[in-house]
C-alpha cells in the first residue's frame, strides 16, 4: 500500500482500479458539485490576491518615494510594509477564509466521509478529531516532550475482535536560540508526523514491548527505552530483546520489560508480517504493546485526505486520486488483517 503523491500517475492493480472506478461512479454528483465550488473559491482567491498585490505595490512605491525624498528614514518603509502585510493577511482571512473552509469541509464530508462509511459501515469518521495526545504519549514510542500537538481525520470502529482508532497526527517540540543582540527565536522540530493507529485487544499484557526503526540513532533508542522505564516503574528491567529473525533485527530494534512475553508477542509469523508491511508501505514505523493496546506509528510527511488545492486549475478527482484515498482509508483493515491481530496469536487464554 505505497500511497503515491497526488499527481503521480501509474498503472493501478486491477482490484484497486475496480474499487476506485466504482467509487468514482458513486461520488460523481458530489465531485461535480465540489469542482464547481472549487472554481468559485479559486476565482475569489485570485481576485483578492490581485487587489492585495496591487495595493501592496502601491504602498511600497509611496513609502520608497518618501525615503528617496528624505522625508522618512528607511526603517519607516520596513514598518509600513509589515503593517500592510498584516492588514492584507486579515483581509485575506476575512474574504477568502470562510469560503475555503467550507470547500474543504464539503470535501471531507462528501468524499472522505462517504468512502469511510463504505469501507467500514460501523465506523465513525470525524475530520476535526484525532488520536488523543494521552494515547500518543501512552505508546512510549517518542522521547521528546510535546509542545504542540495536532490531529485530524479520525476513523474509529471495530474489525472482528479488535477495536481501533487511526488518524493523522503531528507532534512537535520547540527550542529557542538567542543571538548576540539578545533577540530570541523559536524553532519548531517534528517529533512525529504521519498516521497513528491504536488497537485495543481487551487483553492486558504483563510487560511493555517496543519495536523501533533500526535506522534511528543509538541515543534516540536509549532515550525511548528510558522514557518507557520511567512511565512503567513496575518494570524491573528494560532490556534489548534478541530474536531469531536476522532480517527483522536488521530493520528494527526491540526492547521490553518481559523477555518471554516480548518473544511470545513477536512470533515468527508476526515478525514476517511486520517486515512485509514495512516493505509494502516503504516508510519508517514504530510499534509498541502497552497495557491492553497495540500502538503503530507510520511516518508520512504528506497531508492525507485533502481536496485539490484552490490554486490548482484542474480540480478533477480521478480514479488515481480515489485509489490513493481508498488505500489510506483501508490502512486500519490492512493492519488488522495484515498483522493477523484478530487471531490473538499471543493470547494465553
Amino acid at each position: 500500500m505505497s500511497v503515491s503523491k497526488r499527481g503521480q500517475r501509474g498503472n493501478l492493480p486491477a482490484p484497486a482500479l475496480a474499487a476506485a472506478s466504482e467509487a468514482l461512479a458513486m461520488l460523481a454528483p458530489d465531485l461535480e458539485d465540489l469542482a464547481a465550488q472549487h472554481a468559485v473559491v479559486r476565482a475569489k482567491a485570485l481576485r483578492v490576491l490581485g487587489v492585495l498585490l496591487a495595493v501592496g505595490a502601491l504602498v511600497a512605491v509611496i513609502l520608497f518615494g518618501f525615503v528617496i525624498a528624505q522625508s522618512f528614514p528607511f526603517f519607516f518603509v520596513i514598518f509600513g510594509l509589515v503593517v500592510t502585510a498584516i492588514i492584507g493577511s486579515g483581509i485575506w482571512a476575512f474574504a477568502v477564509g470562510p469560503a475555503h473552509k467550507e470547500y474543504r469541509a464539503s470535501f471531507k464530508e462528501r468524499v472522505i466521509g462517504r468512502l469511510v462509511s463504505r469501507r467500514y459501515p460501523d465506523a465513525a469518521y470525524s475530520a476535526e478529531d484525532g488520536i488523543a495526545i494521552e494515547d500518543f504519549r501512552a505508546s512510549g514510542l517518542f522521547r521528546q516532550a510535546i509542545d504542540r500537538y495536532d490531529h485530524e481525520d479520525l476513523i474509529a470502529g471495530r474489525l472482528g475482535k479488535t477495536d481501533f482508532e487511526v488518524s493523522e497526527v503531528q507532534a512537535l517540540y520547540k527550542t529557542e536560540s538567542t543571538d548576540s543582540e539578545g533577540n530570541t527565536t523559536t524553532h519548531w522540530h517534528t517529533i512525529f508526523q504521519g498516521l497513528f493507529f491504536v488497537g485495543d485487544f481487551h487483553k492486558h499484557f504483563q510487560g511493555v514491548t517496543a519495536v523501533v526503526p533500526q535506522s534511528g540513532s543509538f541515543g534516540a533508542r536509549s532515550a525511548i527505552r528510558g522514557r518507557l522505564k520511567r512511565d512503567h516503574p513496575a518494570a524491573k528491567t528494560f532490556e534489548d530483546v534478541r530474536l531469531e529473525d536476522p532480517d527483522f533485527e536488521d530493520a528494527f530494534a526491540v526492547f521490553g520489560s518481559d523477555q518471554v512475553e516480548a518473544r511470545y508477542l513477536l512470533s515468527t509469523s508476526l515478525m514476517r508480517r511486520l517486515l512485509d508491511f514495512h516493505e509494502l508501505i516503504d516508510r519508517r514505523l514504530w510499534l509498541s504493546f502497552v497495557g491492553d493496546r497495540m500502538y503503530l506509528a507510520i511516518e508520512n510527511d504528506e497531508d492525507s485526505f485533502e481536496p485539490p488545492s484552490i490554486w490548482s486549475r484542474d480540480a478533477t478527482i480521478d480514479v488515481h486520486d480515489l485509489a490513493t484515498y481508498l488505500a489510506e482509508i483501508g490502512l486500519a483493515e490492512d493492519i488488522v488483517e495484515g498483522l493477523a491481530l484478530n487471531t490473538r496469536v499471543w493470547s494465553k487464554v
